[in-house]
C-alpha cells in the first residue's frame, strides 16, 4: 500500500533524493541517470540566452538615426523614434518565433506551430 512505500522511504537516509527522482521520472519523463552534464555549463549557456535575448530589442537603439539598415527596411516611417520602435517590435517578433521554431523542433509537436506559438 501506500502506507507502507511511505514508511519504507521514511526509514532510509536517501529518502528525499529518491522520492525527488521518482517524482520527476514519473511525471515528465525525467531520468536522473541520463542528465549528466554540468551545472557551471547549464548556468552559463542560461546567462548567454538570457542576454542575447535581452539584446535583441536594443540593437535598432544602438544603431544612428540615419543608419542605412533602418531606414532600408523602415522607408515610409517618417521619424527616428517610430523607425526604432518598429525596427525593436519586428526584431522581437522574429526572435520569438525563431526560439520557439527551435525549441519545437526537438519535439513531437510541429515546428511551425512552436515558432508561432
Amino acid at each position: 500500500t501506500a502506507r507502507q512505500v511511505g514508511a519504507d522511504l521514511e526509514t532510509r537516509p536517501d529518502a528525499t533524493a529518491r522520492l525527488l527522482n521518482m517524482h520527476a521520472r514519473f511525471h515528465w519523463g525525467i531520468d536522473e541517470d541520463d542528465l549528466g552534464g554540468s551545472a557551471s555549463l547549464a548556468a552559463g549557456i542560461s546567462f548567454v540566452a538570457f542576454a542575447s535575448g535581452g539584446f535583441v530589442p536594443l540593437i535598432p537603439w544602438i544603431l544612428p538615426c540615419g543608419s542605412p539598415v533602418l531606414t532600408r527596411f523602415f522607408p515610409l516611417l517618417a521619424t527616428c523614434l517610430k523607425v526604432k520602435l518598429a525596427a525593436t517590435l519586428g526584431l522581437s517578433i522574429v526572435a520569438m518565433f525563431v526560439v520557439g521554431f527551435v525549441l519545437a523542433s526537438n519535439t513531437p509537436t510541429s515546428s511551425c506551430f512552436g515558432g508561432f506559438r
